[in-house]
C-alpha cells in the first residue's frame, strides 16, 4: 500500500466488485476517460478483471484508490510499462462524482509519480486525456505534467471526433521537487 495526503493506493480485491461495477457502468463518469467503445460491464467481467490484477503482471499495474478513511473512490495505474525505455502510461478514474474535485485524484497522481520514479526507476510517465476534460488537464498540470502535443480526431464520442491531449512528466522534472509528489 502507498499512502498520500488524502488517499491510499492498494491492491484490488473482490470486496471492490460492486463499487467498480457501479463506476465502470456510469457513462457520465467514464465518457471522458475511456477512449474505446463504452459497453455495459457485467459482474462476471469485473470479477475476472479484479482477479487478474496482480503484482505479477508484466506491463500493467493497477491500484484501487481509497480515502484514508477506507472509502473506495476509484482506480489508477500504469496501463503500459515499457521497461526498455523506462516509461509508462498513467490512467486514473475517480468514478464517483461526489468524490471529484476534492483532491483525491491529484493526490493519487502524485503517489503514482512517486511509485513510478522512486520505486520503478521510470524516466517518463505519460498520459492522454480527451480534449475538453479541462478538470483532468488542470489536475495533471498541478502535478507537474506538461503538454507534449495532441492526436487530432483520435476518439469518436457522442457523434463527433475529439483530440487526445498528450502530457508527460520526466524523472528529472519530478526530482526537482519530489516532496510535491509524496
Amino acid at each position: 500500500m502507498y499512502t498520500g495526503k488524502k488517499v491510499r493506493l492498494r491492491a484490488y480485491n473482490q470486496n471492490d466488485l460492486q463499487d467498480v461495477l457501479r463506476q465502470v457502468n456510469d457513462y457520465a463518469s467514464i465518457r471522458h476517460s475511456a477512449v474505446g467503445l463504452i459497453l455495459p460491464s457485467t459482474p462476471d467481467d469485473q470479477s475476472r478483471w479484479i482477479a487478474n490484477q496482480t503484482s505479477m503482471t508484466q506491463g500493467a499495474y493497477q491500484f484501487a484508490i481509497e480515502t484514508l478513511g477506507g472509502q473506495y473512490v476509484g482506480g489508477c495505474g500504469f496501463n503500459r510499462v515499457d521497461w526498455k525505455n523506462r516509461s509508462a502510461q498513467l490512467g486514473i478514474l475517480i468514478g464517483d462524482a461526489a468524490m471529484r474535485g476534492r483532491g483525491f485524484g491529484s493526490d493519487a497522481v502524485r503517489v503514482m509519480c512517486f511509485i513510478g520514479f522512486a520505486e520503478m526507476n521510470l524516466n517518463k510517465i505519460g498520459l492522454t486525456v480527451i480534449d475538453g476534460n479541462d478538470t483532468a488537464v488542470r489536475c495533471y498540470e498541478a502535478c507537474g505534467f506538461l503538454p507534449e502535443g495532441r492526436l487530432r480526431s483520435e476518439v469518436w464520442r457522442e457523434d463527433d471526433y475529439h483530440d487526445l491531449v498528450c502530457m508527460g512528466l520526466l524523472h528529472e522534472e519530478w526530482r526537482k521537487d519530489p516532496g510535491m509528489y509524496h
